[in-house]
């Protein structure tokens, strides 16, 4: 009976998201696949925590589309999110889930807001540096970074470490280690997209897979060496 009310309740989200136009229909479909999978595994409270990081981003996506559109940096489908966006986004989150890792899980999808809200916000600076060699490229350029992309990367993977306390992580020094890990792992896509994204060797998708990846297992391992403990020894001083 629970599994029937959790696929009811996702079903109805998912169609709700793509009436509101922010998801393709493959998009949706995946999205509900995705949400399912994690309520049954885990719970709501963790689906809470991508559903977080999804309206934000469509919300970043949305703000000042015009002026992006017309500079040639819009996201395309007015926004929406295809198959390929959602499964680049959430399929290291969702291993994470598999693995029953809350802190791999949160460490990915803060690195997926960091990328994305550095992304969407950060093409409005005009000072655009490319990540690996600090030359000035026009805004949009895979690869490129700007101060105010990178304040935003900082707080949006802080805004997901914050959400820690909801799946059950109180500690300051785990919390921190999440946001540290997000954040790199937003730097991480963009130094790919610098190199191999921009000679075409991969897309958006894979490089998204790649960056979140990274930021979830680089901070299982730095929990394992005791990272947190650390932070928070020195958080005591």
């Amino acid at each position: 009976m629970e599994i029937a009310y959790i696929v009811a309740a996702c079903a109805a989200l998912a169609i709700t998201i793509w009436k509101l136009r922010l998801l393709t229909p493959h998009g949706a479909a995946g999205a509900f696949l995705i949400a399912v999978l994690i309520w049954q595994f885990r719970g709501f409270k963790w689906l809470l925590v991508l559903l977080a990081f999804f309206f934000i981003s469509a919300a970043a996506t949305r703000w000042k589309y015009g002026h992006k559109e017309k500079a040639g940096t819009a996201e395309a489908r007015k926004g929406k999110r295809s198959i390929e966006n959602v499964m680049g986004s959430a399929y290291a989150p969702l291993l994470f889930v598999v693995f029953d890792s809350p802190v791999g899980f949160l460490a990915a999808v803060a690195a997926a807001v960091a990328d994305n809200l550095a992304s969407e916000i950060g093409v409005l600076d005009k000072n655009v540096r490319l990540i690996t060699t600090l030359r000035k490229v026009p805004p949009g350029t895979d690869g490129g970074v700007s101060l105010l992309g990178e304040l935003v990367s900082l707080l949006a993977a802080a805004g997901v470490a914050a959400l820690s306390p909801l799946i059950g992580i109180s500690s300051a020094g785990t919390i921190l280690t999440i946001l540290l890990c997000g954040f790199l792992g937003s730097q991480f896509d963009s130094v790919l997209g610098a190199t191999i994204e921009r000679r075409g060797l991969v897309g958006k998708t894979e490089v998204n897979v790649a960056a979140t990846l990274f930021a979830g297992l680089l901070a299982v391992v730095l929990m394992n060496w005791g990272v947190d403990l650390y932070i928070e020894q020195l958080l005591t001083i």
